[in-house]
């Protein structure tokens, strides 16, 4: 009995250490700035949001072995909100954000995947640690409900909505254009 205490004590212990180095206590704080612009090589996704990560992958490996493009910050656009559209028409862009230089070259052609500048934009924006993949799901659970609040406060138009994964920074950026 006293092992079996001892035990789940300990794996309570370690639970709550990982969930609370994963971000579950990070602060969110929103601030209102501009983004942008970023030169985008993507794909892309109607479908499930959840299927984004294996996008992200092709892409990365398109830019590395077609392009010799190495990128540290990967992005998502995603369009529409999962709790108003049916998860089969969901809309969304999936890729990395690429230097000016590398820019010119896949403007250039040759490639399979889509290139587009996303404009500078006056944004509402957030940042969460980007630990490991629990730090994502739990940034997604308390970023947006936050967000959301925030932009309804301030009479902002719901729209879409970006997600910057910066690996070199080890940060998610969330960015809502404050439109009204």
């Amino acid at each position: 009995m006293k092992k079996t205490i001892i035990g789940s004590v300990i794996m309570f212990a370690t639970i709550s250490i990982f969930l609370i180095y994963s971000g579950l206590f990070t602060p969110v704080v929103i601030e209102e700035k501009a983004m942008g612009p970023f030169n985008l090589a993507y794909e892309e996704h109607r479908g499930d949001y959840g299927k984004t990560g294996d996008i992200l992958e092709r892409v990365r490996g398109s830019l590395e072995k077609e392009h010799s493009i190495k990128s540290a910050r990967g992005f998502g656009i995603f369009y529409d909100d999962p709790k108003k559209v049916p998860v089969e028409k969901l809309r969304s862009e999936v890729g990395y954000i690429v230097e000016e230089t590398d820019a010119a070259r896949l403007k250039s052609g040759g490639t399979a995947l889509k290139f587009r500048t996303y404009p500078r934009l006056n944004c509402v924006v957030a940042e969460f640690p980007l630990r490991n993949t629990v730090s994502m799901f739990i940034g997604l659970m308390r970023v947006y409900p936050e967000m959301d609040r925030y932009i309804k406060e301030k009479g902002y138009s719901p729209g879409h909505s970006m997600e910057i994964y910066s690996l070199t920074d080890k940060k998610v950026t969330y960015i809502f254009p404050a439109v009204k």
